[in-house]
């Protein structure tokens, strides 16, 4: 479930606006899987070494809550130049249960807790962002740019059935956001275009929520909640042209990005790890 709510005013003076913003992303997910793997492990001389056999039943409950709250004010400062300055504040609430249970060969039921897959996991990210623009509009060509700086949290609560204890994690960024854009339009049937952006990433949580996940029993997945935010930087330079005569369209793009902390797996081999 989402929502947009955005007002603008305009004002008497050509190019005087103010505009306000919300934006709200609530939503509620639930699943439930059965595990069921027999592994037979041999020695290099193709004697049975061990049997593992791994019967579970697991269910996970997440919830996310997303709030952005904007407001932007742009002034004229000549005939064809224009002022903008902007804030937001931002806070993404996510939270993840997750319960396995083990076959209980007494019972003949999924009743045995697993504590090492059993985790309830809360993420809370928050930021402040305030950033100026500057944009120049001519008959041919227009340009902006303009730097957005962002004051951020990320607080993590990890609470682990197998210690019966809650783990708490914080980091706090600064980041820049530069923007650049340049458009140049020559006459009507020709166009060149570049642009630059910089935008930060958090990550998910389920790349944070530190509780194996057994589906594959082969291949367990962990979350860090010490990971850092990504931050991306991207390019993009166009150009297009079109003969009306002939008919003839003509068009190129490149595009580059590079980003900074990206978060990868990390692939560690554990012959002895059973859970």
């Amino acid at each position: 479930l989402g929502n947009n709510l955005l007002f603008r005013h305009k004002f008497k003076k050509t190019g005087r606006t103010l505009t306000l913003g919300l934006n709200n992303t609530t939503g509620n997910s639930e699943s439930d899987g059965l595990t069921y793997s027999s592994n037979r492990f041999y020695l290099p001389d193709g004697s049975l070494d061990s049997i593992f056999l791994q019967n579970q039943n697991y269910t996970q409950k997440t919830t996310t809550n997303s709030n952005v709250i904007s407001t932007s004010y742009t002034e004229p400062i000549g005939l064809n130049k224009l002022v903008e300055i902007n804030y937001a504040y931002t806070k993404n609430v996510n939270e993840s249960n997750k319960k396995t249970f083990n076959f209980n060969d007494n019972s003949g039921k999924y009743d045995y807790l697993n504590l090492r897959l059993t985790n309830n996991f809360t993420n809370i990210f928050e930021a402040h962002r305030a950033g100026i623009n500057f944009r120049v509009q001519n008959t041919k060509y227009n340009y902006q740019f303009g730097v957005g700086v962002q004051q951020s949290t990320l607080d993590n609560s990890s609470f682990r059935a197998d210690s019966n204890k809650t783990f708490y994690t914080s980091q706090t960024y600064t980041n820049l956001f530069p923007t650049a854009n340049f458009n140049y339009t020559p006459s009507r049937s020709k166009n060149l275009r570049f642009r630059y952006n910089g935008r930060t990433n958090q990550p998910s949580i389920s790349q944070l929520q530190n509780v194996p996940d057994a589906t594959d029993t082969l291949n367990l997945r962990i979350g860090n909640p010490n990971l850092n935010q990504e931050f991306n930087h991207n390019f993009n330079l166009g150009f297009n042209t079109f003969n009306m005569l002939t008919m003839k369209f003509i068009a190129a793009n490149i595009s580059f990005s590079t980003t900074d902390n990206k978060i990868i797996n990390a692939i560690a081999i554990d012959i002895a790890c059973t859970v």
